[in-house]
């Protein structure tokens, strides 16, 4: 701003007329200038106001944007914790079942088997460890819920009445409901392995029970025939082995009456000749059978020994189903 230097000397000499209006002139200009600022502020106090709304309007798109996408977030883990009440009320199901599978075989099969009841005892110990990890699951799901319910009314709050919130603050319930929702994820992932652990192992269980009885039967069926053919062949031996000494006895003694009854009606045998040779010739018969008869004895010993063999290698089975490895 330009300087009015006679203003400066008013009280040391008399100010000139010319001066005067050079002064006048000058306050002008600068009434004129300080005018000018004067509406520059004006306007620049628009365009502040003008942004300010701008700016406030963001921040407002901003929010709803950001509250929408909570409440999105609120309905998935909704959905996602009603997968979960699902699976978990099947896995529950299951895992009872189980146990009362376990628990009837502890009270029959088991105590018929000390080894097959040590196995049971331990899957007994196994469904345990399966409620208690199904437990964890059903508190950490609870306290899911509660936080959900909190980020809820929340949301609920802030549809109601935005301005009292600002970004920030819908900010971090987004950042907490994102958690939430990989935690009960993970939660499913978990409560799905259990359900499909428990499919396996009751399935397992009743096969082998199944297999169990299945040998177990057929053992008890082998083991009725081996004594039946056992007693057949000790009584077939020990014919066998009496027989050759009664029949050459007897071959002995006829082959004596066969001299008796010769040379004529003199003879002492001779009125029983002809039965005595119908009686060495039936004899003769009867040595040629119980050849046939030892040849008998001998393939239904070896049957009898392979069928033994055969048992005791079941029974290895039985004891390997026994093991339920």
């Amino acid at each position: 701003m330009e300087t009015i230097e006679p203003l400066d000397e008013l009280d040391k000499r008399e100010v000139k007329k010319p001066e005067i209006i050079e002064i006048r002139d000058k306050l002008a200009v600068i009434l004129g200038e300080i005018k000018d600022m004067e509406d520059a502020v004006n306007d620049s106090d628009g365009d502040t106001s003008r942004l300010t709304k701008d700016v406030d309007a963001l921040i407002e798109q901003e929010k709803q944007k950001k509250i929408g996408k909570a409440d999105d977030l609120i309905k998935d883990l909704e959905r996602l914790l009603v997968d979960l009440d699902d699976t978990k009320k099947d896995a529950t199901k299951k895992l009872q079942k189980y146990q009362g599978l376990i628990e009837d075989a502890q009270q029959e099969e088991g105590k018929e088997d000390p080894q097959l009841l040590g196995k049971l005892n331990q899957l007994e110990k196994e469904a345990a460890a399966i409620k208690v990890q199904i437990k964890d699951i059903n508190d950490k799901q609870a306290d899911i819920k509660a936080k959900k319910e909190e980020a809820k009314a929340f949301v609920d709050e802030a549809y109601a009445n935005p301005d009292n919130f600002v970004p920030t603050q819908i900010d971090g319930v987004l950042d907490g409901l994102y958690e939430l929702r990989d935690k009960t994820e993970g939660l499913n992932e978990k409560m799905g392995t259990i359900d499909e652990d428990l499919d396996q192992r009751i399935k397992d269980l009743e096969d082998l029970l199944r297999k169990y009885h299945e040998a177990k039967d057929c053992n008890c069926a082998l083991d009725a025939d081996l004594a039946q053919m056992k007693d057949d062949v000790g009584n077939t031996k020990e014919l066998l082995r009496s027989l050759p000494g009664r029949i050459a006895d007897i071959e002995k003694a006829l082959q004596e009456m066969k001299t008796g009854s010769l040379p004529d009606d003199t003879a002492d045998y001779w009125e029983e000749k002809k039965d005595i040779e119908k009686w060495i010739a039936s004899l003769t018969s009867s040595k040629a059978k119980l050849e046939a008869l030892e040849e008998l004895h001998k393939k239904k010993e070896a049957n009898f020994k392979n069928l033994v063999s055969q048992q005791r290698k079941l029974q290895g089975n039985l004891e390997g189903l026994k093991k339920f490895t």
